[in-house]
């Protein structure tokens, strides 16, 4: 196991845990959908950039990560399939709430994204930990 790589990870770890943080805070106290929205994709993203990274696998675009992530270990069966189609829902959501819909995301938007960033990131942490890319803390 490359010691750079298990660096890499815990990062990418700590910064999904930063960026769900910051989603709360923008949920529970800014009342700030879009910006709820932003950060809990990019804790879900952050997430899933570090279990790539246990396959030497990485990418500069959002839309390869979501492909990747889906193509190395939803289909292979080593994640469920709920959280392939949590990272999908969320970059779209992103990419909506962000550049594309003139409507303002909802409260229930907004809340149901958070609940399913803790979820991934809770379970690829999980994963993380079982493959001995992370240590437990």
């Amino acid at each position: 196991m490359n010691k750079e790589t298990k660096q890499y990870i815990s990062m990418r770890i700590q910064q999904a845990e930063n960026a769900l943080a910051d989603a709360k805070v923008l949920f529970d106290v800014r009342e700030s959908w879009t910006g709820t929205i932003n950060r809990a994709y990019y804790a879900v993203f952050y997430a899933a950039t570090a279990v790539l990274a246990t396959r030497d696998l990485s990418t500069s675009r959002h839309t390869g990560v979501v492909s990747m992530f889906g193509g190395e270990f939803v289909k292979k069966g080593l994640v469920s399939p709920e959280l392939g189609r949590i990272l999908h829902r969320l970059f779209e959501m992103r990419q909506r709430s962000d550049y594309h819909s003139p409507a303002e995301p909802t409260r229930e938007s907004a809340g149901e994204c958070v609940g399913e960033a803790e979820k991934f990131v809770s379970e690829i942490k999980t994963f993380l930990i079982a493959g001995n890319w992370l240590d437990e803390n």
